[in-house]
């Protein structure tokens, strides 16, 4: 009998302080753009903002070039009649590579060695890689560019190999009909 009281006591003690804490700390209703400023504040990053951080920083590493223009209103420069010596190119010594080894092809388990086959074999296909993308969406970007056939098939298979983790931002081109393995060392490797 003594349990029932001790058992009643501790439900009514539960829910006196569940009221009080309630009434005394009432939560908080942010918005999402609340929520999104406090993230930001600590450090954390909005996918938006890597995207345009990443072609900020592409935009930035691209060299202008100087196109001439002819404009009328603007005097032109006559010719300066001084003689000028432009330095005698001099030949740079030849380094000759050195062969590496070609890499031991991992097959898939299905034996697919995942180009396109057909006419388009060996056209050349340009795709870019942006920072951010997993692996799974990189083999998507390649079955929409025509590269592979199927993206979990690719995906599996750099996983399986370990180098999902190591996939490099930057502009590749490649011919249709490439290997796994050849796509997988173009996008891994170190440029």
């Amino acid at each position: 009998m003594k349990l029932r009281y001790y058992m009643r006591g501790l439900g009514i003690g539960i829910i006196l302080t569940t009221l009080i804490l309630t009434i005394a700390n009432p939560k908080e209703r942010l918005t999402d753009l609340q929520i999104m400023e406090r993230a930001k504040a600590l450090g954390m990053v909005d996918a938006e903002d890597a995207k345009e951080e990443s072609l900020r920083e592409a935009l930035e590493n691209i060299k202008p070039t100087a196109m001439p223009t002819e404009n009328p209103s603007e005097p032109t420069l006559a010719p300066s009649l001084t003689p000028t010596i432009t330095p005698e190119p001099t030949s740079a010594p030849t380094l000759t590579p050195e062969p590496t080894p070609a890499p031991t092809p991992i097959i898939p388990e299905d034996g697919n060695t995942g180009g396109i086959d057909g006419e388009n074999a060996g056209e050349l296909v340009t795709f870019q890689v942006v920072a951010g993308m997993s692996s799974g969406k990189v083999a998507a970007l390649l079955v929409d560019k025509g590269l592979v056939k199927d993206a979990e098939d690719f995906n599996k298979y750099i996983v399986k190999v370990g180098k999902a983790s190591i996939i490099r931002v930057g502009t590749y081109t490649l011919p249709k009909g490439a290997s796994y393995e050849e796509i997988m060392i173009m996008i891994t490797s170190k440029k």
